[in-house]
């Protein structure tokens, strides 16, 4: 992974639509008149739209409903002229030289491409704090608990509950001294809760860190109760932080550089019994946290390594102890056009070959389909492969192999893909763009919102995707609800 943190994209902002602020007292007229102007009210319960207020055939209202984060334009633009716009400005990061074959692949792909819909606009939350850590790390958001996600703010991790509009500061990372640089910025998190129903906590920094912190099961309860007691706000903080527990800050990562160190995945393995880690350092780690910290396992590949994943789920310790050399495997994408494909139990390469024209940025395996995995990357594309094809490939063959499947994104690299289930997934671009695609049709859904991608959930209890949003005055989670879980109803749509 590059070391550059905390990119924004500034190129926009001229021709940028007004976003207002809501006043706390205004009259029931004036809240019509609001929602008519494209503007947002605050998340208060009884800020409901409704068929016995307005008609389906006001052609403002269907805009809210359906295409709307609580943007007013300007006289002369319209939301499509906007994200037109946005989407001819754009101008995506590169690595590597682009390839003119590429562009004959991506005419080739929107030609024939199959059109569906499968999810409709369920409502949109603003004003939360969600920061990007990084340009290309863009898992800053995560599901912890049914109806909790967690996301990273400029100051922490907060949760935010999705039934009540509740948050509050999971941590507070440690006040900077005034000697301290970008080395100390965090990359990437995660979040599990323990057999003892604590909650660990770990975030990975771009000097090479990790820090886990606990939070006890009695402060939980205690916010929690906290929480039960209080009216429906706009909102609402706990106050303070969450007080946790400081198990372990160490380097992890070696190099003589600062691009050689970033911590750029950590993911808690079975209830918080091990962590995984990746890094610059080209190094894939599994730890045990039984005591403290202490190295099980490593991978070694040949470049940074941005994320990684199994074909096998990891339910126990004798998933990860067990040295019988199988069919598990871990697969690896990172800084370079390679994917590499370990035994996940003897530690060695059993395939690395060239997949993609840049730089990868993450790598998922299919739920019940343990030889089916798809990767997302800087060259606008994601691949499906198929892991029965990809064994024991000649490493020194230099051409691109040609994978299973290859699907275009429309304006950014491939940020994050998250997996419905076995013949369907998401993978989000880092601007302005998600898309659906069913394996089973061949077909693929384009969702266009406003916004920077900082991450995706994938509600199964509900079948609802969530991708969180940073865009100046749109900071936020915008919802999408599967076909057939959605009433598209006045009754169903929230105005925020």
């Amino acid at each position: 992974m590059s070391n550059l943190i905390n990119s924004s994209d500034n190129t926009i902002n001229s021709l940028s639509p007004k976003q207002n602020s809501s006043s706390e007292n205004i009259s029931s007229q004036q809240k019509k008149e609001n929602y008519l102007h494209f503007e947002f009210l605050n998340p208060i319960k009884e800020n409901i739209l409704t068929k016995s207020e307005f008609s389906l055939s006001n052609k403002n209202l269907i805009n809210i409903l359906f295409d709307n984060q609580g943007i007013e334009y300007t006289e002369g633009y319209t939301r499509e002229k906007y994200l037109s716009f946005r989407k001819r400005s754009r101008e995506n990061f590169r690595c590597c030289e682009v390839n003119p074959i590429e562009e004959r692949i991506r005419t080739e792909f929107f030609k024939n491409l199959k059109n569906d819909i499968f999810y409709t606009y369920d409502k949109f939350i603003n004003k939360l704090p969600i920061h990007i850590t990084h340009f290309q790390v863009r898992k800053n958001f995560l599901q912890f608990r049914k109806n909790e996600i967690a996301y990273t703010t400029e100051t922490g991790i907060q949760a935010f509950n999705l039934l009540n509009y509740l948050k509050n500061d999971l941590c507070i990372y440690p006040t900077l001294d005034s000697n301290s640089t970008e080395g100390s910025d965090v990359i990437c998190f995660d979040i599990c809760e323990t057999d003892e129903q604590d909650y660990l906590i770990c975030y990975g920094k771009s000097d090479g860190s990790i820090r886990i912190l606990k939070i006890k099961f009695e402060e939980l309860k205690k916010i929690r109760n906290n929480f039960s007691k209080l009216k429906y706000n706009n909102f609402l903080n706990n106050k303070g932080s969450t007080k946790s527990d400081v198990l372990c800050s160490e380097i992890i990562s070696v190099g003589s550089r600062s691009d050689e160190i970033l911590t750029n995945y950590v993911k808690f393995l079975v209830k918080g019994k091990y962590l995984l880690t990746t890094s610059n350092d080209c190094y894939i780690r599994i730890y045990s946290l039984e005591e403290k910290l202490v190295l099980l396992q490593s991978y070694k590949s040949n470049h940074p390594v941005n994320h990684c994943d199994f074909n096998f789920p990891i339910k126990c310790e004798n998933d990860i102890i067990n040295t019988n050399s199988g069919n598990n495997i871990l697969g690896a994408i990172g800084d370079s056009n390679f994917i590499e494909l370990f035994d996940f139990h003897n530690q060695s390469v059993i395939s690395r070959f060239k997949a993609h024209y840049d730089y990868g940025t993450v790598i998922r395996f299919l739920p019940e389909k343990d030889y089916t995995f798809v990767t997302g990357n800087q060259d606008l594309t994601c691949k499906i492969w198929d892991l029965r094809k990809l064994k024991n490939i000649n490493f020194n063959n230099d051409e691109i192999k040609e994978a299973q499947k290859t699907l275009c994104a429309n304006v950014d690299s491939v940020g994050d893909i998250a997996i419905i289930d076995k013949d369907n997934f998401i993978f989000c671009e880092n601007f302005d763009f998600f898309n659906i695609y069913n394996m089973k049709s061949d077909s693929m859904q384009t969702i266009n919102y406003v916004g920077h991608f900082a991450g995706i959930v994938y509600q199964r209890d509900y079948d609802k995707i969530h991708i969180a949003v940073n865009e100046r005055n749109l900071n936020g989670i915008i919802s999408y609800a599967g076909i057939k879980n959605n009433t598209n109803s006045l009754e169903s749509i929230e105005i925020y």
